[in-house]
């Protein structure tokens, strides 16, 4: 067979196709199995042509092309949907205040049981951190704490709230979360791990609460606002009223921060049984300038009826600090802090605190801060008596600040 006859066949099976596919749908398995057939027939013949063209040329018979039978590509798969799981984005961590010291501590002139060497976990907090995506977050931060003083060992909650991040300028808590005066000083005193700050120390203020928190900040502007139960985070009760704190903080050139704030509240003890007598005040200042290699700052505050919300009398409380801190080489920072409290301005008008520490600071790594301190409180009055108060307190020891 020549390519003519090859020629011809084609233009020929390719009409008997068409004419096949015609057929009344009935037979459309048979058209198409004699179409199959009819393409193999041709390929047949076009491998006879191609072999007697070669051997008549001399040249090698090529073999035959393998028969394949083509398949429709299958669809690739579905790709997986999104199952962030918790772990990707929560984040677990925690943070220990921890000392080994001796105390020799007086009271008129009489030995303590405080006396003596010890070792104590100041403060020790697992911290729990979820974004749920740009907006939305969850925190739950539960403190303990062991004194070998008093053999006390408490485990708590002391933060656990969700948040709304609407911008920088308002952001929403709603829980127990940190009130806007005391975390915001600790911020630039720099060393909470000694000792907490002038109002903490004194015992007039909550750090954290339950209620509803609002914050922001625009340019040098700050600004924080809490409306709480008033208890403090341990004590998540109701009363008749709500107690609102709040603060306003200005950083006019970097490195100088101006703040001021309030409080004003029954602290949780308006309750029906037993009525609030009056509303417990607080008022606070706070400035602090400083680099990256040194700082200095000092805070004031007055309380009015802090401690008598139910008592028959008034009384007030008021008290400063000073601190500083400057670093001596890369690794170590040489710190000092001194406060002055008048806590019972009107019950007992004699009665005077100094407190001041003095120490070297080695910052080991990143997240690990060993201190050797020295501290010292004086609380005095000039009262005789069973009134007579004079309690004097020396303290040395290694501190530490472990963050993870």
């Amino acid at each position: 067979m020549n390519s003519n006859a090859s020629l011809l066949l084609r233009p020929c099976a390719s009409a008997l196709a068409l004419v096949l596919a015609t057929i009344a749908p009935a037979h459309a398995d048979a058209v198409s199995d004699q179409i199959e057939k009819l393409q193999a027939q041709l390929e047949s013949l076009q491998r006879q042509l191609d072999e007697l063209k070669a051997a008549q040329q001399g040249k090698p018979v090529p073999a035959p092309a393998p028969v394949t039978t083509a398949k429709a590509p299958e669809p690739a798969p579905a790709p997986a949907p999104n199952s962030g799981s918790w772990n990707d984005s929560t984040k677990v961590g925690g943070r220990l205040f921890a000392n080994v010291s001796y105390i020799d501590q007086t009271s008129n002139g009489e030995d303590t049981d405080a006396k003596g060497f010890g070792t104590e976990v100041k403060r020790g907090y697992l911290i729990v951190d979820h974004p749920f995506d740009d907006i939305w977050f969850a925190n739950i931060t539960t403190d303990f704490n062991y004194s070998s003083v008093d053999g006390e060992t408490q485990v708590f909650i002391k933060k656990a709230y969700v948040q709304a991040k609407l911008a920088d300028e308002a952001v929403f808590r709603v829980g127990s979360a940190d009130m806007p005066w005391n975390p915001y000083g600790e911020g630039f005193y720099g060393f909470r791990y000694i000792d907490p700050t002038l109002v903490d120390r004194s015992k007039f203020i909550n750090t954290a609460d339950w209620g509803v928190h609002f914050l922001g900040k625009h340019g040098m502007l700050s600004y924080a606002a809490s409306v709480v139960n008033g208890a403090g985070y341990k004590n998540p009760t109701r009363s008749d009223g709500v107690d609102i704190e709040a603060r306003v903080g200005l950083e006019p050139v970097q490195g100088l921060v101006l703040a001021v704030g309030g409080y004003s509240g029954q602290r949780g003890l308006d309750v029906s049984s037993n009525p609030a007598r009056r509303t417990a005040e607080r008022w606070d200042a706070l400035a602090s300038y400083g680099t990256k290699r040194w700082r200095i700052g000092g805070e004031y505050f007055r309380a009015d009826d802090w401690n008598t919300v139910r008592g028959p009398v008034r009384d007030s409380a008021e008290g400063w600090s000073l601190w500083g801190n400057v670093g001596l080489a890369p690794a170590f920072n040489l710190f000092a802090r001194y406060d002055r409290v008048e806590p019972k301005q009107h019950l007992d008008p004699t009665l005077e605190e100094d407190y001041w520490n003095l120490g070297v600071e080695w910052v080991a790594r990143k997240g690990v801060r060993i201190a050797a301190v020295y501290k010292a409180d004086r609380l005095e009055n000039e009262l005789g008596g069973a009134a007579r108060m004079d309690v004097d307190t020396d303290e040395f020891g290694v501190y530490g600040d472990v963050t993870f």
